[in-house]
């Protein structure tokens, strides 16, 4: 989620085991719960909407002069205009993994009390965080950054005379490729060429980068989620995407919600 920098401040339940609580520390930076009463929602919306124009207007330019550069034309990554069920439903495992990781960590943790009195207008909150994340991440990542960034990375290839383009080949590619299971070779290699698997790679990283303040989990996680991003676009089309990941987003949004009406009913608070 794109997402300002917070603490967590949740307690472990007092009957956790030890394997418990070493878990929920593993998770207490990847799921901290009050986030979601910390985020500037409308002031990273125009951040990222003044970021979103320069990005585009990086793109116009770069295709004004050197029309050939860019193998997509401006839209191309947005394919269908509509979102199909079927292909949503093909991203349950993420949604999953986010459900069962999130309900695993709210299992081995406490929340404070101002969050279980709360709990609806954090529901609220975390609605209008995952459509921010869902539909700028989306649109920054997967769509601008990434098809600016292809000039730049044949920039950067003649700069170092190949060596970059041998490296990502020989090294970088293969690494993302068998890390990935070989479900993104198409993009990372066949069809275009090794500038797009790199930019499509610079670009995850920049996303990747952006979760920093989830810890190593978070960070990882983020990674794995933005490469299957990409897989939707290249396949489904950006609006799939946008969808996938604001459902994936609100999905731990929900089980938040509920792990906090529970410990209300409970008389935590």
């Amino acid at each position: 989620m794109l997402i300002t920098r917070a603490v967590t401040r949740s307690k472990h339940h007092p009957e956790a085991d030890f394997s418990q609580r070493l878990f929920a520390n593993s998770l207490e930076r990847y799921l901290p719960k009050i986030i979601i009463d910390r985020v500037d929602v409308w002031g990273q919306s125009l951040y990222h909407s003044v970021f979103a124009c320069l990005l585009a207007v990086e793109i116009v330019c770069f295709n004004w002069l050197f029309p050939n550069l860019i193998p997509f034309s401006f839209f191309e990554l947005w394919q269908e205009g509509t979102v199909k069920l079927s292909n949503i439903v093909q991203a349950w495992p993420i949604f999953a993994w986010g459900i069962l990781a999130t309900g695993l960590h709210s299992v081995c943790t406490r929340n404070s009390a101002h969050h279980n009195r709360y709990a609806e207008r954090f529901l609220t909150r975390g609605f209008a965080i995952s459509l921010m994340a869902g539909v700028f991440e989306e649109i920054i990542y997967r769509w601008l950054l990434f098809m600016a960034s292809i000039p730049l990375v044949y920039f950067f290839g003649w700069c170092t005379f190949g060596l970059y383009a041998w490296l990502y080949t020989h090294v970088i590619g293969l690494i993302a490729d068998y890390s990935t299971g070989g479900y993104l070779h198409h993009i990372l290699y066949n069809g275009y060429g090794w500038a797009i698997g790199s930019a499509a790679i610079y670009a995850n990283s920049r996303f990747r980068d952006g979760h920093k303040y989830q810890g190593l989990l978070g960070w990882v996680n983020s990674w794995y989620i933005g490469m299957f991003m990409f897989y939707v676009v290249f396949a489904h089309g950006l609006l799939t995407a946008i969808m996938i990941h604001f459902l994936y987003d609100m999905f731990i949004f929900i089980v938040r919600y509920a792990d906090a009406a529970i410990e209300r009913k409970l008389g935590w608070i």
